[in-house]
């Protein structure tokens, strides 16, 4: 009866042997297909790290690139804004020298302001010779000579009604002075019930740049002050105690408000934004002196 129990037990322990060993079996297998997932994972894993590397690699090669690329463009730039500073330079030179030779070209020149269109008839310069010395009442011993006279093409006037000016070129730098010392000295000049105005013939350049002050100007004959534009652009007032001459309107108006001498000079409007920016124009050597205080 032992033998035969020990028998059912021997048997009952190679069963649970033989699934012992059937679970290490499935075991093993999974642990194997588990290795070759982890191998594979892993052989993709480092292939990922290799691309990955070698696109880190092809992107800083392209930085270098590109820093190198940018520190050109900075160098040409840098090349191109001295070069520009050069040019503009040089180009203000040329302005201020061309200005000059045209204002020196015009020497012999007065404008004259106010004059009836077609009073001339066909022939202005025959006009003004006859009529400049009778209305100015020069010098019978005096003759003048004048080399050319006409309209000018343009009104520069705001009133489109107004007539053009009258250009008139003389022989000689003295007969001009005679004839506009002479107009000036007699003002208000009038041809018939009409206002003329003489003055000499300025570019454009400086026409704009003293046309800044008019408005001031015009207020201070209100107040009875005297005053009196210096070439090119520059405004000389007759105070009490001895005239003043201001380079540019903001000087000229600062003056005025500290000395109280108009009243309500903050309500007024003196220049438009163009004139005045037109007005203030320095050459660069002020410019750059302006800007090395700046940086201080």
């Amino acid at each position: 009866m032992s033998s035969s129990k020990t028998n059912s037990q021997d048997s009952s322990i190679k069963k649970e042997l033989q699934s012992l060993i059937i679970i290490v079996q499935q075991l093993t297998a999974k642990m194997d297909k588990m290795d070759t997932k982890i191998d594979t994972f892993i052989e993709k894993t480092i292939k990922q790290i290799d691309l990955l590397h070698m696109d880190l690699q092809q992107q800083k090669i392209q930085m270098t690139g590109i820093e190198e690329a940018v520190n050109d463009m900075e160098n040409k730039i840098q090349e191109e804004g001295i070069n520009i500073e050069f040019l503009l330079k040089q180009n203000t030179h040329l302005q201020t020298k061309l200005d000059d030779l045209e204002n020196r070209s015009r020497r012999n020149n007065i404008r004259i302001f106010g004059l009836p269109e077609n009073i001339e008839g066909n022939n202005i310069t025959s006009f003004l010779t006859t009529w400049l010395p009778k209305t100015l009442d020069l010098p019978e011993a005096f003759s003048f000579g004048i080399e050319r006279a006409h309209r000018s093409i343009a009104n520069t006037n705001s009133n489109k009604n107004y007539p053009r000016s009258v250009i008139v070129r003389f022989l000689s730098s003295f007969d001009k002075e005679m004839v506009l010392k002479s107009a000036w000295a007699k003002a208000p000049v009038k041809f018939n019930e009409t206002t003329v105005r003489f003055d000499n013939d300025y570019s454009s350049m400086v026409i704009a740049k003293r046309k800044v002050f008019l408005p001031l100007i015009r207020e201070l004959k209100k107040a009875q002050f005297k005053t009196y534009l210096l070439f090119p652009a520059k405004l000389k007032i007759f105070l009490p105690d001895g005239p003043k001459i201001f380079d540019d309107l903001d000087s000229a108006l600062l003056f005025i408000k500290k000395n109280k001498i108009l009243e309500k000079i903050e309500e007024m409007e003196w220049a438009s934004p163009s004139l005045k920016r037109l007005a203030t124009e320095t050459s660069w050597k002020t410019s750059e002196k302006k800007k090395r205080l700046k940086n201080k």
